[in-house]
Parts: structure tokens; sequence; C-alpha cells
């Protein structure tokens, strides 16, 4: 006889998988992935080590995954306002790019180990292809610039591109842990926005 998880097991699977992941996305929060062990996200998860092992097969496994989860999330804001309706494609250009900042600058911790936080290989190329995901949502939206009149004429995958890595490494010096310099978060998240409108502007 074959055995067949219910429905019931598969719901509890999940939900014992995402115990884990947001109590190694607690870790991340306090300290980074350099924080992140097994036996501590078990610890925090209130489960043994083991179980831990049922669910990823390695620290870097589940440092993929707490970084999928946390970026996704991130992901689907940018999304959401780069489409927000009854606005012109600069205005929602200015809204996005504030916001991402602002909550940049608010949770720096997340943010400096999303995007800088030195990891293994495997979640270099995940954070790359989010780079990809981000740009794509402001091509879309350089597009319609364009068309409306709002941006001036240039490819608009490869300025997309360029902003994704400007706001990166705009951010990466303040949220890093090793500045201890309060950030300006007014000035600094108004700097980014007027750079990267200057450049797409016509």
């Amino acid at each position: 006889m074959v055995y067949r998880a219910t429905a019931h097991t598969q719901a509890k699977k999940a939900e014992s998988r995402e115990r884990l992941l947001n109590a190694g996305l607690n870790l991340v929060l306090e300290a980074g992935f350099s924080h992140i062990t097994i036996n501590k996200v078990a610890q925090h998860a209130n489960v043994a080590t083991g179980t831990v092992y049922r669910y990823f097969a390695s620290k870097g496994e589940l440092c993929e995954e707490i970084f999928l989860k946390a970026t996704k999330i991130e992901l689907s804001k940018v999304t959401e306002t780069c489409n927000t309706p009854n606005k012109s494609p600069r205005e929602r250009m200015e809204t996005t790019l504030s916001e991402f900042a602002y909550r940049a600058i608010k949770g720096r911790r997340l943010a400096y180990a999303l995007i800088a936080e030195p990891v293994d290989s495997m979640l270099d190329e995940t954070r790359l292809q989010f780079r990809r995901a981000y740009a794509e949502q402001f091509a879309a939206l350089i597009e319609e610039g364009i068309a409306s009149g709002d941006f001036r004429n240039q490819s608009a995958m490869i300025s997309a591109t360029a902003i994704v890595g400007a706001m990166s490494e705009a951010l990466v010096g303040p949220l890093s842990p090793n500045n201890c310099d309060r950030i300006e978060s007014k000035t600094l998240t108004q700097d980014i926005v007027d750079f990267c409108l200057r450049a797409l502007s016509a």
C-alpha cells in the first residue's frame, strides 16, 4: 500500500517549514547571515536540530530559502508601487525609489544582509537573479515614461539595471554594520531619488 500524505499532514509540514524560516529570518534581522547556524535556528523555533534537516539539507540551503522569503516580500512591494494606478511613470518611480530606500534604512541589518553581506556562491547567484527581477520592473516603468514623455529616450533595461546598481551601492556603506555614523535617512533617500530621476529625465 502506497502512503499518501493527507492534506492535514502537508499543511503541518508547511507550517513547520515556515516556522523554521521565520526563526532564521529573525536571526538575520539580529545579526545577518553570519549569525545563522542550524542549532540556533532549531533553538529559536523550539525544535530538535534534526528537525531542521528534515526540511533543509544544509545551512546553505536554509540561508537561500530565508533570502528568497525576505526578497520576494520586497520585490512584491516594488512591483506594487511600480504599478500604482492613476499616477504618472515619474511619480511611480519616485515613490518606488523613496519607499525602497526608506524600508532599507529602517531595517538596515536585514537590508544589508540581502544586498551585500558576504555569503556562499549559491546565494550570490540568487542575488543576481533578483536584481534582474527588480530591473525588469523598473524597465517596464521606464518604457512607460519614455512613451509619456516623462523620461528621455534610452535603453530601458540598461537604465533600469543601472538604477538597481546605483541604489544598492549608495545604500551599502550607510547600512553596513561597520558604519557607526547616524544615517540621515531623509537626506540619503532624497539624494538617491534625485540622482536616479536626473539620470532618467529629459
